[in-house]
Parts: structure tokens; sequence; C-alpha cells
């Protein structure tokens, strides 16, 4: 009996001696099993998670295609709309008469008149006929002028396509066409005058212009080769 108390006497003033580590131990060793549970839960959860392996491009391999809006699928989306180009008309002019040409067109290079007596451009093409020679329109038109002036007698003018006017100066007063009528290459518009105070040292002739918008152009840019 008395061997017993001596023992629990020393656990005693063992426990009290060392009360400080013991307690260290004690929540050292709580510490530690908290952590050991929670990363067995930890493990278990993982464990429950299906994995999932995503490659790239597979997220959309099971879509399916969007179709057009009304319903086709084979057919292909509207394109951007079509800007429509003006259609440039090519014109080939024929000759408005038959005769030769005494003046031909220049924009730069200065040219005698005889008529004025001086060095000048000549922005069209004379040709040399008598009087009372047919005209004809060198392509199909309007005829969207005819006047009588002093200088230049009676002159007529048809717009074509492209913006494109065929003038023609020094004919006789009485012309076969009349304002606003539709023509076609090769109709007689009208004849030669007998003269006339525009050019009138040449003689009979008939003075042909070309205009493009309102411009005066070269006549030699519609004509093929050597017909005019």
């Amino acid at each position: 009996m008395e061997s017993k108390k001596v023992s629990k006497t020393k656990i005693k003033e063992f426990f009290k001696k060392n009360i400080y580590f013991i307690l260290m131990i004690v929540c050292i060793l709580a510490i530690a099993a908290m952590i050991t549970v929670t990363a067995i839960n930890q493990s278990k959860k993982d464990a429950d998670v299906p994995a999932i392996n995503i490659q790239q491009g597979d997220e959309n391999k099971d879509k399916e295609p969007s179709s057009p809006s009304n319903g086709n699928v084979n057919e292909a989306p509207d394109d951007k709309p079509t800007v429509q180009v003006p259609t440039i008309e090519e014109m080939v002019f024929s000759a408005p008469v038959e005769g030769e040409i005494i003046k031909d067109y220049t924009e730069t290079t200065l040219v005698y008149h005889d008529t004025t007596k001086d060095w000048r451009v000549h922005q069209g093409i004379d040709y040399s006929v008598p009087a009372g020679t047919e005209i004809k329109a060198v392509y199909d038109g309007t005829v969207t002028e005819i006047k009588t002036t002093t200088m230049r007698g009676t002159s007529v003018t048809i717009t074509h396509a492209n913006g494109i006017k065929s003038v023609y100066h020094l004919l006789d007063d009485k012309v076969s066409v009349t304002l606003n009528q539709k023509v076609k290459q090769g109709d007689i518009i009208g004849k030669v005058a007998e003269k006339g105070i525009f050019e009138m040292a040449d003689g009979a002739h008939l003075h042909f212009e070309v205009m493009k918008n309102d411009v005066l152009v070269d006549p030699n840019d519609f004509y093929a080769g050597d017909n005019k």
C-alpha cells in the first residue's frame, strides 16, 4: 500500500513539474490530428469529382453548325450588296461627210487662219466639200440644239451617250432634223452652206467639233483608224 502511494505521489509530482511540456505535446498532437483529418476529407472530395479532359477546339465539337436565317442549311450566307457600275458605251464615229480635211484638230499647236489672219489653235476638224453636200450624224443620239449665228451660220448639236456631243457648224439653214429628234448613225441632218463668215476664206466646208461634258475634245479619238 505504501509503495502505491509513493508511485501516485511521484506521478503527481512529475505532472506538476512537466505540466507545460505535457500541454504543449497535447496541443501539437491535437493540431496534427486536425491536419490529418482535414487532409483525409479533402482527398475524399477530390476522389468524388470526375476528371474532365477538354482539348483545344473540343468545346465546339458537338455544336451543330448554325444555319442561315432562311432555314436552308446548304445556302451560303448573303454576300455584300453589289455596287452597280455604270456601263460605258464604246462609240466609234463614222465620217460626217466625205471630203478633204483642210484643218485638223489641234489643242496646243498654233495654225494660221486665213480669215482672221492670225495664228490660233483649231479645236475641230474642217472638211472641204461643195455647198449642198449632205451631212450625216456620226453616231446615234438626240438632237439637243439647233441655232443660227452670224459667225457660224446654222449649227446642229447631237447628244450621245457618256456625256459626248457632236456639233456641226456652217450648215444651210434648212436642216433635216428637229429639236429632240432621235437620230441613228448615218442619218442626214442637213447640208453644207455656200458660205459663212466663220472661216470664210476656206470656202464651203463643214466645221465639226466634239465635246465631252461640254468641253471641246479631239474628234480623232472617236474614229477607228483613218475612218474620218
